[in-house]
């Protein structure tokens, strides 16, 4: 079977609204070194940070065997 349950959709999407709504998870973990912190709307779900569209970018840039990035809401919406 592929995907989840609906169930287990709700759950997940409950763990990742907690995570975003974390102070620290609302600014780029890729900028906020160089003082720049810009809104985290993407996340690199095989690192497990949350980054902004620029540093997103990059991310996609590298590969998905290094970075796999997706929107929040994107990863909201995934059944995989």
């Amino acid at each position: 079977m592929k995907g989840v349950t609906m169930e287990e959709n709700k759950q997940q999407l409950a763990a990742l609204k907690k995570l975003l709504d974390l102070p620290h998870n609302k600014q780029c973990a890729d900028c906020v070194g160089g003082g720049g912190a810009a809104r985290a709307s993407w996340a690199s779900i095989n690192t497990g940070v949350f980054i902004c569209m620029r540093c997103a970018g990059i991310h996609r840039g590298l590969g998905v065997h290094v970075s796999k990035a997706c929107a929040t809401k994107s990863c909201k919406k995934r059944k995989e």
